[in-house]
């Protein structure tokens, strides 16, 4: 007997703003960035179309592999 089972799946724009509430980000990931973070870390993502659709869970172990990087410049020492 087969049975349905309904996810919510969310479009790209909607994972930028979602992943910037869970980082604590003023504004939203660039959907660059994101394509880039769903194709590098997420290989068994859904396309519907030409688009990747996610869903919670997915977008919240992206979440996770999200690095704040430090951008400050080392200085350099000449001895």
């Amino acid at each position: 007997m087969p049975v349905l089972i309904a996810l919510p799946m969310y479009p790209v724009s909607e994972v930028r703003e979602k992943l910037a509430d869970l980082k604590q980000r003023n504004k939203p990931y660039d959907r660059q960035f994101v394509d880039d973070l769903i194709a590098k870390e997420l290989k068994t993502a859904q396309k519907v179309g030409n688009r990747y659709m996610l869903t919670d869970i997915e977008i919240e172990w992206l979440a996770t592999r999200i690095r704040r990087v430090n951008k400050k410049r080392q200085k350099i020492i000449d001895k």
